[in-house]
């Protein structure tokens, strides 16, 4: 073992080669050993510098490696499976579509109404047409950047809390001209 050192990070750097050996004596792959004594080594560094007091440092991180090690046989033999059988695949209730079958419509339920998806795509279309610029302008560029507000604040040349308020009044705006026009429909 190494000598005893001070700090958090010079104890783990330290005693990171014996972690692996003995998780390579208890595992027999250099690499599942390694995944371990780094997974051991993560556990350890969130001690923080509480890892300089620690009386006998090589004899805990060992024991966090045997723990480790342990939890990892736990997970392997609770997720080890049978090879399925032919059986067993025909019972399994497929969600994908049929090659070859046009899949059925899409439906929406609104206000306990169901709509066809079509039909929503094509109210919002031609509802989106006829928004302000200031609405389209803010609506495209937030959900385009990925749901960024600062994104949206650039692309928009207004402040970033300024873009929350304006996308909630659009959305709300929005909706309630869908919602007009399919209390119509």
């Amino acid at each position: 073992m190494p000598s005893e050192p001070s700090g958090a990070w010079e104890l783990i750097a330290a005693y990171r080669l014996s972690v692996v050996k003995f998780l390579q004596r208890k595992c027999r792959d250099i690499h599942q050993a390694e995944d371990l004594a780094h997974d051991t080594l993560i556990k350890a560094a969130r001690y923080g510098n509480a890892l300089a007091h620690v009386a006998r440092p090589g004899a805990w991180l060992m024991q966090i490696a045997a723990n480790v090690q342990r939890d990892f046989v736990r997970k392997e033999i609770r997720h080890r499976l049978l090879p399925p059988t032919d059986d067993l695949f025909h019972e399994v209730i497929g969600t994908e579509p049929i090659p070859g079958e046009s899949p059925g419509a899409n439906y929406y339920e609104v206000d306990g109404q169901r709509f066809a998806e079509d039909l929503l795509v094509a109210e919002i279309r031609e509802l989106w047409n006829g928004m302000s610029v200031r609405d389209r302008t803010v609506l495209s560029s937030y959900y385009r950047e990925g749901g960024s507000a600062e994104l949206a604040a650039a692309n928009c040349g207004i402040d970033r809390n300024l873009v929350k308020i304006r996308l909630f009044r659009a959305r709300r705006r929005l909706e309630a001209d869908l919602r007009r026009r399919l209390d119509r429909a």
